[in-house]
């Protein structure tokens, strides 16, 4: 298939759309805010109204003065911008079938490192985290414990939609459950593609490769509900283009995002260290 068939603006939006089933981080946060993105320096503007304050009822004095609701909006800027830019290197028109190929895989493997960056940057949103909880020993005894406390503390800022939370965590301490022999199951309705249904949790759990590590050496996962984070990304160009003085095909494209937490009370922060299992 030619480059010039597949079209390369459409072709990246399909690659993008499938992505998306694999990208948990991202497929968890909000992306229902829509605006205007021309650029990185772009923002979006998310609408809130502050709450009603609920008072005594006297009858004899009847209802106090009405209450001005104020605008409790937020904005999300569109801080990061990246860009590939590459060229399949082939100028013969005969092995033009070949070239065309490694363009379309070029570009695959762009919307990739695309995607990688933009959850690397949206799980380094755990410093805006509502709570953290840190152990510096965790292993299969404590893990479960480790969790619950992160539970609870959803539980007490009235997250009660258990279906909206997820655990997004590393293979370190997808290895700690597995040790502790706490299994996800695929049978809840409730269940998304690409995680696990953890009933003795009662969340969803989800392991990825892009949650980071700090400079102290601490792993991190995010328990958080899908309404915590608020994600929205543009696809800005994706062009196939001769370079000037050359005769082979290339192709460039720009992709802007950003992200912001809406619900630091919705949101916690897993900081730990693991440590081996001590063997009985």
């Amino acid at each position: 298939m030619g480059i010039k068939n597949f079209i390369p603006q459409l072709s990246a939006k399909k690659i993008f759309k499938d992505l998306d089933t694999k990208h948990v981080l991202l497929k968890n946060c909000t992306s229902e805010y829509t605006g205007e993105i021309t650029n990185k320096g772009s923002s979006i503007v998310i609408s809130s109204i502050m709450s009603p304050t609920i008072s005594d009822f006297d009858e004899d004095t009847g209802l106090a003065v009405p209450q001005t609701l104020s605008d409790e909006s937020r904005t999300l800027y569109i801080t990061e911008s990246k860009s590939f830019n590459f060229t399949n290197g082939i100028i013969s028109s005969v092995q033009s079938a070949k070239g065309d190929a490694l363009l379309a895989e070029g570009l695959r493997k762009a919307t990739i490192g695309f995607k990688n960056q933009a959850e690397q940057f949206v799980s380094g949103k755990y410093v805006d985290a509502g709570h953290q909880f840190v152990e510096d020993t965790l292993h299969s005894g404590n893990v479960y414990e480790y969790i619950m406390k992160g539970l609870i503390v959803l539980r007490e800022n009235n997250v009660v939609d258990m279906d909206n939370v997820v655990l997004e965590l590393p293979p370190a301490l997808f290895y700690k459950l597995k040790l502790a022999n706490i299994e996800g199951t695929t049978s809840s309705d409730a269940i998304e593609s690409d995680g696990l249904f953890y009933r003795e949790l009662g969340v969803q759990v989800f392991s990825s490769n892009n949650l980071p590590v700090d400079e102290d050496g601490y792993s991190h996962a995010m328990l958080r509900t899908k309404d915590a984070v608020a994600y929205v990304e543009q696809i800005l160009m994706i062009q196939d283009y001769k370079p000037q003085g050359g005769f082979s095909k290339a192709l460039k494209g720009l992709f802007v995002y950003g992200a912001k937490v809406l619900a630091p009370k919705q949101f916690v922060d897993l900081k730990f260290k693991t440590v081996a299992e001590l063997v009985v």
